[in-house]
């Protein structure tokens, strides 16, 4: 469709009905900026409950590139239309980079790093029936003309890839400091290209100082894994400054704002500005083996929808297999809104299984957004919505153990995955044992397709290759036996164990509902953790 201006009628509204299994609001997800235009609130609580559906679940995404870069980066239609030639789809979500300003050095002023010559691309991109996304690698505002050198003790310093110290961070939000000033002659750049958009009707997926659990942008954490809480607040107090700046200096009302910490860092949700400042909240992964990505739950608790901002393959560049990423998302991490793949050698089209990642079923791509003039429907049938079965809130709502290699069972608040609770259990590790977490149950399943728990081990503990886990159920009057596989967890690591219900018989007769460990090599002790039995 070409029109510019597209509105979800109330009608299409009443149509959604949600059973959030994680605390969200149930029909209507709101704004941080209350004065956000209704085209822009509507794709929010669109975006919001696609996880929902049963099928057309997750919002494709590519990155275009960097706005006038003029190498094989540089932003352009290539991406998308790759992705077309070799899968017959065009990414939802095309995205831009408005600044590069990590090998550059700002002709004038730090500003001048700014570009946002691709707003023409993403208008036609929104017109076609498309969503935009927009990054800021932002140029650093410390040092005059973002130049990187390096100081008397060899530390490189300025650019966008050094670390400022605090109290250089804190100068940003100084008035009048020279410092400030480069800051918003910076944002003044980036609002005149937001606005353009805001003009056209475009709302955007706004992603500004992503990665800040990370030690590798200015604005980012002093070292790694660094557990620095004065550079925290001063991240904090950025962001917020930015918030404000934007909404009401510039007053601009076609923002959807993102915060994406690192996957593989930790503190992720130490910078966390707060819920009147970020609308989604995802992780930027770059993983080989995306079931072993870790944050998800820890996203989850801010009780925002969550999104994949950044991801791509780690060491398996060309080798990478996009359609089991998509399978993997759509098992382990179900509460996704969408995905947005870097370019260049992380690119699904120079990768692995593009046609068949952007073909599944769960996947929405462009021309699968809107209805004519109204955004896809969301009809969400009792059949697969989700339902939460134990959640331990209440206490360990009868789950326990028989076995002597467990020596303890408590409901505790040390982690939960959302909400303030999870089941703990202390573990005596033996050679070769085996032993379970279970609960009698009296269970009709019949209406499920599914049976999912988070399952997270202690970061202590000698537990050698890891801990084999299995999600079992056993119905009916003989109790029969059914699991969902064997999955490995290993110290600090939480994973999702699922059973596909499809294959159980008597599902309407649950007679008890468990996971079955077993030890392999391992020695002394460690904890286990369960939450979030879902069944959906």
């Amino acid at each position: 469709m070409n029109q510019v201006k597209k509105k979800l009628l109330v009608a299409s509204l009443a149509a959604i009905s949600v059973a959030s299994s994680f605390g969200l609001a149930a029909d209507t997800y709101t704004l941080s900026n209350a004065s956000s235009t209704q085209t822009t609130a509507d794709i929010y609580n669109w975006i919001a409950h696609l996880p929902n559906r049963n099928t057309n679940s997750l919002l494709s995404g590519a990155f275009g590139g960097y706005a006038n870069v003029s190498d094989s980066n540089g932003f352009s239609s290539s991406e998308s239309d790759n992705i077309n030639a070799l899968a017959s789809q065009r990414p939802g979500i095309y995205a831009c980079d408005y600044a590069r300003g990590w090998d550059v050095t700002a002709a004038g002023s730090e500003s001048d790093l700014i570009n946002y010559s691709c707003n023409a691309q993403l208008i036609s991109h929104w017109q076609s029936g498309g969503l935009v996304q927009i990054s800021n690698h932002l140029p650093n505002p410390i040092f005059e003309g973002n130049i990187a050198y390096y100081n008397d003790s060899g530390k490189a310093v300025g650019g966008l890839n050094s670390i400022v110290s605090n109290d250089d961070l804190a100068k940003l939000l100084v008035d009048q400091s020279a410092e400030r000033i480069r800051w918003l002659a910076i944002l003044d750049k980036v609002a005149e290209g937001l606005q353009e958009l805001e003009d056209a009707g475009v709302p955007v997926i706004y992603r500004p100082l992503h990665e800040m659990n990370g030690e590798w942008f200015w604005w980012g954490a002093t070292s790694y894994n660094s557990s620095d809480q004065t550079r925290q607040q001063l991240y904090v107090d950025l962001y917020k400054d930015m918030f404000d700046y934007f909404t009401n200096t510039k007053t601009l009302n076609n923002l959807i704002w993102v915060y994406s910490p690192d996957a593989k860092r930790n503190a992720k949700t130490a910078f966390y500005p707060g819920s009147a400042y970020v609308d989604i909240v995802g992780l930027d992964a770059y993983l080989d083996d995306f079931s072993l990505m870790n944050g998800y739950c820890e996203m989850l608790s801010l009780n925002k929808p969550f999104a994949l901002a950044e991801v791509g393959p780690d060491q398996n560049k060309g080798q990478f297999n996009y359609h089991e990423m998509i399978k993997v998302i759509k098992s382990h991490f179900p509460q996704t809104s969408y995905f947005i793949p870097w370019n260049d050698v992380w690119s699904p089209t120079n990768n692995l299984k593009t046609s068949e990642a952007f073909n599944h079923d769960a996947v929405v791509n462009l021309g699968e957004i809107w209805e004519g003039e109204h955004l896809s429907s969301i009809v969400e049938t009792a059949p697969f919505q989700t339902e939460v079965l134990y959640d331990f809130e209440s206490g360990t709502e009868g789950w326990g153990s028989e076995s002597q290699s467990v020596s303890g069972y408590w409901a505790v608040n040390e982690w939960a995955c959302s909400g303030g609770q999870s089941l703990k259990a202390n573990i005596e590790l033996k050679n070769d044992d085996t032993f379970d977490l279970k609960v009698a149950s009296a269970l009709d399943l019949s209406d499920k397709n599914s049976l999912s728990v988070l399952v997270r081990l202690a970061s202590w503990g000698n537990v050698g290759s890891g801990l084999k886990a299995k999600l079992y159920l056993k119905t009916g009057p003989e109790y029969q036996w059914f699991d969902g596989g064997e999955l490995t967890i290993t110290n600090g690591q939480t994973n999702t164990a699922i059973l596909d219900l499809n294959t159980v018989v008597n599902r309407n007769d649950i007679r008890e509902l468990g996971i079955y460990f077993s030890t392999g090599s391992a020695s002394g002790s460690t904890a286990l953790y369960i939450d979030k039995v879902l069944a959906y």
